[in-house]
């Protein structure tokens, strides 16, 4: 006789237990590698909290290729000198943002006017440098960013980064708003 399928409520139960214990790893593994002696670690946290943000106001705002690769790079070695590792950064953000950023770049390759490079019979859509460009600008600025708001995320506790941002004058609401989500995410996780 075989087996019957199991109902799919619990195929969804069994789902959502999983992505809960999932996520309760992650969060766990965020504060151990916080805890970790690696260099952002051994940063005082205020100076993380503005160095991150100054670095990521430099990846959006740059206008050459070259130097944002140059900063995706410096992101890349400072989560190696922090004891991240590059499958932690490839799964919690660069696969992720690649995915997400890479289909909302897509149809600029093909709208934005410029020099015509490949055309797609089928479709009648021709691709563009300028196109391409315009693409790898978004793709490579919300990988960067990502990349350095990780590394922040991941080398610093989190109540030291509430509180570095209450410091820096982040508005208190702000702040409160963010401990609250925080907290109730692990309490939700606890509770289910």
């Amino acid at each position: 006789m075989g087996q019957s399928e199991p109902p799919a409520t619990m195929n969804f139960l069994n789902r959502a237990f999983h992505g809960f214990f999932e996520a309760l790893e992650h969060g766990l593994a965020a504060e151990e590698l916080a805890r970790r002696n690696g260099l952002l670690q051994r940063l005082d946290p205020r100076a993380k909290v503005v160095c991150i943000l100054l670095l990521i106001l430099a990846a959006v705002s740059v206008h050459r290729l070259a130097v944002l690769a140059a900063l995706l790079a410096l992101a890349a070695l400072l989560g190696a000198l922090s004891r991240v590792s590059v499958g932690t950064m490839v799964t919690r953000a660069w696969s992720v943002v690649f995915l997400f950023s890479g289909i909302l770049a897509l149809p600029s390759i093909f709208l934005t006017p410029g020099q015509s490079i490949a055309h797609i019979p089928l479709l009648g859509w021709t691709a563009t440098s300028q196109g391409i460009t315009t693409a790898a600008f978004l793709v490579g600025r919300a990988e960067t960013s990502a990349t350095f708001s990780l590394l922040l995320i991941l080398c610093t506790p989190w109540a030291k980064v509430l509180k570095s941002l209450r410091v820096l004058g982040a508005p208190s609401l702000l702040v409160v708003l963010l401990a609250t989500t925080y907290r109730y995410i692990f309490v939700l996780l606890r509770t289910t």
